[in-house]
């Protein structure tokens, strides 16, 4: 993913800006409920989404298509299709610890990392006041 945003570390007043914060802590819990507590969490009970491919189960893999097709609405498709790799990371301990929290907190993790080192490239659009 590196290759595909210029780094432009956020300045330090930006970091607890209402956007930041929503990006790097609302959208990844809203998104994680949705995406590995809701949806994951229904096909799971299922028996084909019960199947698995190595560590990967076809819930987790339905599940991260769907986040990564989401994902195209606000981003270019080449980086919606990188975003199916974390989501399969998120899913994977979704399933190990059979709680949402896992992901929640790699995501946040996740998107804290991201935005505090692509920042200002990647917050272009949102409101930094």
């Amino acid at each position: 993913m590196a290759g595909f945003v210029q780094l432009q570390p956020l300045p330090w007043f930006q970091v607890w800006s209402p956007a930041l914060l929503s990006l790097v802590f609302w959208q990844p819990v809203i998104e994680e409920l949705l995406f590995r507590g809701v949806i994951q969490g229904c096909l799971l009970h299922t028996a084909w989404g019960q199947k698995r491919l190595g560590y990967l189960s076809l819930a987790n893999l339905v599940t991260s298509v769907a986040f990564s097709l989401a994902h195209m609405a606000s981003h270019l498709l080449v980086w919606s299709i990188l975003v199916l790799a974390p989501s399969l990371a998120f899913g994977i301990l979704r399933e190990r610890y059979d709680s949402v929290y896992p992901p929640i907190a790699l995501h946040v993790f996740y998107n804290v990392g991201y935005f505090l080192l692509a920042g200002g490239g990647a917050l272009q659009g949102y409101s930094m006041k």
